[in-house]
């Protein structure tokens, strides 16, 4: 878009490498300048046409113009030049009767609509371009390539003089209205038709490719590998029988049995395995407990999830529904709307209390309001029926506040809105009132006002502490405020009105609000946490008395009593720890385990969670490093384009992986369900039935388990928590959470988190199917304690969380559905403990994300095999799906570069090849898809896309490719056979081995880490070597250009996409100077997809560059030891053979890639050329081309003057000092030696 001209206003070496706010300034300042750039040339258009004149080419050369070449301003300047004259194109049409009338039809919907739609946001478009657009800028269609040469030519104005020049400059200005009115208009009016029409038909016709592929495909091969007829299951049987065996003569204990031990047993075995186990339970997703603890513990913390989140699509639907009505009752501002659908909610908050009849909301419209508020209802009855089933009548009374009925909770701002602040003036009340109880306190007696000041505003600081303790219901603030009053001050007595729980001015100091949704949402959480905590425990006491690990109280009277139960049920003796009565383990909800018995391990897990890092949240300074850490992660994932399409691509992946192809499940339905959520309700959906779908997958704890949404989110938490453990709470520690409520930020999660939902909701639905064929009616009981034991390793519990209902099939159906999702797709609530506290460390990002596909890769295996063994026949079939899946998911990328290599014409040799020289180090890890093939001369490029971006299980595979890669790499540079191996497994250089490549995201520098480290310790340079700032920029300049690196950090991803395929769409180079393309641009900003090159003539300068360096610094660490005082005939001995080495490496490095260049396509004549440019010597050309090593001969080394002056001082003559002998044996070893290869 903007051709190069002389004589700029501002310079014209451009905007690139100046500070942000500078390139943000001058291209609003350019985009000002090119309006009226563009009308003026209008003007001048139509007087030269008329009269044959050259205004226009006075024009271009004495205009003002301000060169911008960088991405950022470039595109501030396209927003300023195109979007402030068509926004005042749309006031000044929007005044037009005719126009009014296209912007009524275009709500009417339909192709009509549409139309209509086109017209109204397109017309303006049509009007202002042509006016904004200048002769230096192209159209979109001609950046793109999209005309012929013949048309650009004779649109090019440059070429013609006056009336012509005239008529070439209207023409394309012409042409900038004729692309711009259909374009804006259609995207205006498709986009979003668009997104859900390919999502819907996208489905529809992905539909019958997967089913037929699972059909005819999967199906017939599944059935075949599960069949006793191959051999296979009884295989798989045997090995398991054998292993049995093996580690009982081995006397290896089953391993169940590890973590019930102790260290302090008698007997050694037992200690060693359970330190063992110890180390075993930090990469656990149950930790140190038994393996049923985990699974009570999550359906408890997603039930009460699901109930939250249910409430709040209620009332999400309700509000928006309400807003509605008020805007057609004719209520207008915001404040005005905001009172009327609060009044509809207290309304509605009266009638889910029982306060009024249903005649209280017969003003409600029929429909989605009343309708919403039936189903509102709904919810609160089953959830007081089920308290009252769970707690006793004085047990309700204590937690809410007496009537269970019309209990409504209480809001306050401190507890749920991140922005509050508290007010000054409301300190200074309750700091009066804490005075005015402090006189009458006899403690206190005889303090000076100002004493008695001091003690109250400290007091008002710890209340403002308790009311932001994170996880307290609005109840226990309450509770705890009050209890904290009474024992500052012996009693409240006097200070409290009638009916009152707070002093009013307390109440006000923490925010109480009358906010009636808020109310509405807390009550429902306030139920549900205590019914989803009491189904813990009481789950917990059931299941652990079946297994053996937990000791009703009841039923001994001390810990040895219990302990001899327990080693009557597991056949290990060990101390018990008896459970309490405690702020995390409350009598109301624990009544069936409080007094009874367990392990220490176990008792702990019951409380809140505490990890060892959580020392580091006392330090204020980490916890800003920890803010700025999720910030930086979430503006590179949440707000980024091309990630949020990856997430939902790459999550295709775990469905094929566990063979969720074929018949069983519905793609479309499943998107049905996400669209809801994201949008909204509106549209003809079935509401009903997706709102009982969408709790059924939240109750499972099926959904909203995205990993990288979930690891931020735990990052806010760990902040807000912070003060619990030793810090106040700040602006840092809530600027995270603020910055997560804002409401774009809010609706970016929510699609980030539909991607990973969608496959999700579909396995789900995938695996309840297979598990009809499994849980059979009548016997389902038996099957599921069966598979249960058999494949999840671990006891079923057949009875709902009252422990005397059974579960129904369709309950363990979907029990057991659900379990195989949560441990063969990622899922954040099963990370391990290690992981919880790694995350919170300056390295590696997202690295929940590894750590689960590691886990849930291996429980694919592991539950494939286990179904193998089984005698069912339909259980054989799923583990078959399962390890075909797997493999087949692991072998895709494989497949799609061999593909790839077929349709560009790529060999195996040249993909080799290119992998090991001309790609960057974070591409040589994973299946590299060839997509384009260029050999013109010495421009030879091949462009590629790296599959590791689409497939998440490129984490699995990347250490296999990392450890090939350094093999090939060390045969052909002659590499000893213990150097190739040790290479393979830790890496060389810059470039990954097996182990390293493993634990590379735990260890990798974070977002933020990377960019301090770049300013710090490499002294302003990346990791790659680009410079931040050089050492003649001044201290001003580093700091502005290192702030805003720092700041790039920041960026949301968004913004840097949209950068780029503007710098595209103007045909700019990137920062490593090279050609930006609109196409490969666009393609990642839409499709997640980037196309990557290997350009091997612009590779042959840099790798030439660094031969050179490595060249002289082998030399260097050689005569560098002979100016030493103390050198001896050894170092020089050592030194020399060291430089032959690493010379002779050099060598065979630098022919690598020379030879692999020849093998893509680069001739040997370009090689000499880039030799001879460079100016390496002639002796080292002979080398390279001849394959013969050429070593530095010794006799010449040894007159080196500094040797020679440092003997001289020393008084010792050179021929005593060295042994030319023993230099002749390390010369002859190396010289000759032959490389490998041949050009």
């Amino acid at each position: 878009m903007a051709q190069q001209k002389d004589n700029y206003f501002y310079g014209d070496t451009g905007t690139q490498g100046l500070p942000f706010y500078e390139q943000i300034g001058l291209g609003v300042g350019s985009g000002v300048l090119k309006i009226g750039e563009g009308i003026a040339e209008l003007g001048a258009g139509f007087i030269d046409y008329a009269l044959d004149t050259n205004f226009l080419e006075y024009l271009e050369e004495n205009y003002p113009k301000i060169n911008v070449d960088d991405g950022l301003g470039k595109m501030i300047e396209l927003i300023v030049q195109y979007g402030v004259p068509y926004g005042a194109a749309v006031k000044i049409a929007s005044k037009v009767s005719k126009v009014k009338q296209l912007g009524k039809a275009a709500k009417a919907g339909g192709v009509s609509g549409a139309a209509a739609k086109v017209g109204y946001y397109g017309a303006p478009a049509l009007i202002s371009e042509p006016i904004a657009a200048t002769s230096r800028d192209q159209t979109l269609g001609q950046a793109f390539g999209l005309y012929s040469d013949e048309m650009m030519e004779r649109l090019d104005p440059t070429q013609y003089e006056g009336r012509d020049r005239a008529a070439a400059q209207l023409q394309q200005k012409l042409l900038f209205g004729l692309e711009a009115g259909p374009t804006v208009g259609g995207m205006t009016a498709f986009i979003g038709p668009v997104i859900k029409g390919t999502a819907k038909y996208g489905a529809k016709a992905l539909g019958p490719v997967v089913r037929g592929t699972g059909d005819y495909v999967l199906n017939p091969l599944a059935k075949t590998l599960a069949s006793e007829r191959t051999g296979i299951p009884q295989t798989i049987r045997a090995l398991e029988r054998g292993r049995v065996a093996l580690g009982g003569k081995l006397g290896v204990p089953e391993y169940k049995d590890w973590r019930y031990y102790h260290t302090g047993s008698t007997k050694t075995k037992e200690r060693v395995f359970k330190r063992f186990d110890n180390m075993l339970g930090a990469l656990r997703t149950s930790g140190r407990t038994p393996v049923e603890m985990h699974p009570i513990k999550e359906s408890g913390r997603s039930y009460i999830e699901s109930q939250k989140k249910a409430a709040s699509v209620f009332l999400d639907d309700i509000e928006k529904q309400t807003h509605k009505l008020a805007q057609s009752l004719g209520t207008t501002g915001k404040t005005n709307t905001k009172v009327f659908v609060n009044n509809m909610m207290e309304d509605m908050g009266k009638f889910l209390t029982g306060s009024t009849t249903i005649s209280s909301i017969k003003h409600f419209p029929k429909g989605n309001i009343r309708d919403g508020v039936k189903g509102l209802k709904k919810q609160f009855d089953q959830l007081k029926k089920h308290l009252k089933g769970v707690l006793e009548p004085e047990e309700i009374d204590k937690l809410f506040r007496g009537d269970l009925n019309k209990y409504l909770s209480r809001t306050f701002e401190i507890t749920r809105n991140s922005k509050f602040r508290v007010d000054p003036k409301d300190k200074l009340k309750v700091a009066a009132l804490f005075m005015r109880m402090l006189r009458r306190s006899p403690e206190h007696a005889g303090k000076t006002r100002e004493q008695m000041k001091a003690i109250a505003e400290s007091q008002v600081d710890e209340l403002i502490e308790l009311g932001q303790a994170e996880g307290k219901s609005t109840e226990g603030i309450i509770k705890d405020a009050a209890e904290f009053i009474s024992g500052e001050f012996g009693t409240t007595k006097g200070f409290l009105k009638k009916g009152e729980d707070l002093p009013k001015v307390v109440r006000q100091l923490l925010g109480e609000t009358k906010d009636a949704r808020a109310q509405l949402l807390d009550t429902v959480g306030d139920m549900a946490t205590t019914i989803g905590k009491t189904d813990i425990f009481d789950n917990v006491a059931r299941v652990g008395e079946e297994a053996g690990w937990f000791v009703p109280g009841h039923l001994v009277n001390n810990a040895t009593e219990a302990a001899r139960i327990f080693r009557a049920k597991t056949g290990i003796r060990r101390p018990l720890v008896k459970i309490e009565d405690s702020p995390d383990i409350k009598k109301e909800m624990a009544k069936k385990i409080i007094g009874g018995y367990t392990t220490p391990e176990i008792a702990a897990a019951l409380k809140a969670e505490t990890l060892w890092s959580d020392v580091l949240l006392k330090l204020p300074g980490y916890k800003a490093f920890l803010t700025f850490k999720g910030a930086s992660q979430l503006s590179k994932t949440v707000l980024s384009p091309t990630t949020q399409i990856r997430n939902v691509e790459s999550a295709a992946m775990f469905a094929m992986a566990n063979g969720h192809f074929g018949k069983g499940a519905s793609l479309t339905d499943a998107m049905k369900i996400v669209f809801r959520d994201v949008f909204g309700p509106d549209g003809a959906i079935n509401s009903t039935k997706l709102a009982e779908k969408a709790a059924e997958y939240r109750r499972m704890g099926v959904t909203n388990s995205n990993i990288i949404v979930r690891e931020v989110a735990a990052i806010t938490d760990d902040l807000l928590r912070a003060h619990e453990k030793g810090a106040k709470l700040g602006y840092t520690e809530t600027m995270l959470k603020r910055l997560q409520d804002q409401s774009i930020m809010k609706n970016m999660t929510k699609v980030y988190q539909s991607g990973d939902d969608l496959w999700k909701i579909y396995g789900y639905e995938f695996e309840k199917s297979k598990m009809l064929n499994i849980m059979k009616e009548g016997t389902y009981l038996d099957d599921a304690q069966r598979y249960f034991n058999e494949v999840f390793g671990r006891r079923f519990d057949k009875y709902l969380p009252d422990g005397t209902t059974i579960k129904s099939r369709e309950e363990i159906i979907r029990e057991a559905a659900a379990e195989t999702i949560k441990n063969t797709y990622p899922n954040y609530s099963y990370v391990p403990n290690l992981v919880k506290n790694l995350r919170r460390m300056p390295l590696g990002n997202f690295i929940s994300f590894p750590a689960e596909m590691y886990r849930t890769s291996f429980n694919l295996m592991k539950f494939g095999m286990r179904e193998m063994r089984s005698s069912d026949p339909f259980v054989r079939q799923s583990g078959a799906r399962k390890l075909i899946g797997f493999s087949s998911a692991l072998a895709t990328g494989k497949v799609a570069q061999e593909m790839g290599q077929e349709l560009v014409g790529v060999t195996d040799q040249q993909m080799e090849a290119m992998r090991e020289s001309f790609v960057a180090p974070w591409n040589k890890s994973g299946p590299l898809v060839p997509v384009s093939k260029k050999i013109d001369g010495d421009k030879v490029v091949y462009k590629f896309v790296n599959f590791a971006y689409q497939s998440p299980y490129d984490v699995i595979i990347a250490p296999y490719y990392a450890a090939m890669t350094q093999f090939s790499k060390a045969r052909a540079e002659e590499k000893d056979l213990d150097e190739a191996m040790f290479n393979a497994f830790f890496g060389s250089g810059r470039e990954y081995g097996a182990f390293t490549q493993l634990v590379q995201p735990f260890m990798s520098e974070a977002i933020l880490t990377e960019k301090i480290a770049d300013l710090t310790f490499r002294a302003g340079k990346t990791r790659s070597g680009r410079k931040v700032f050089s050492d003649e920029h001044s201290v001003g300049d580093k700091v502005v250009l290192g702030a805003t690196h720092l700041l790039n950090g920041l960026t949301p991803g968004a913004l840097t996409q949209v950068t780029n395929f503007a710098r595209g769409v103007a045909g700019e180079k990137s920062k490593y100077a090279k050609q930006m393309n609109p196409s490969d641009e666009a393609l990642a900003l839409f499709a997640g997809i980037r196309i990557n090159e290997a350009n091997v003539g612009q590779s042959m300068g840099y790798r030439v560059n660094a031969y050179l360096a490595d060249q002289r610094e082998a030399k260097r660490l050689l005569t560098s030891e002979f100016g030493a005082t103390n050198v001896n005939p050894q170092t020089i001995y050592r030194e020399y053979e060291r430089m032959l080495q690493n010379k002779f490496q050099n060598f065979a490095e630098i022919r690598k890639v020379f030879l692999d260049a020849e093998t893509m396509g680069y001739g040997k004549n370009y090689i000499f050329r880039d030799l001879k440019k460079r100016k390496v010597s002639k002796k080292d050309r002979a080398v390279i081309f001849s394959g013969r090593f050429v070593a530095d001969d010794y006799v010449k080394l040894i007159k080196d003057t500094r040797l020679i002056k440092t003997l001289k001082e020393r008084n010792i003559p050179i021929g005593q000092f060295i042994d030319i002998n023993r230099l002749r044996e390390i010369y002859m070893r190396y010289n000759g030696r032959r490389f490998a290869g041949e050009f």
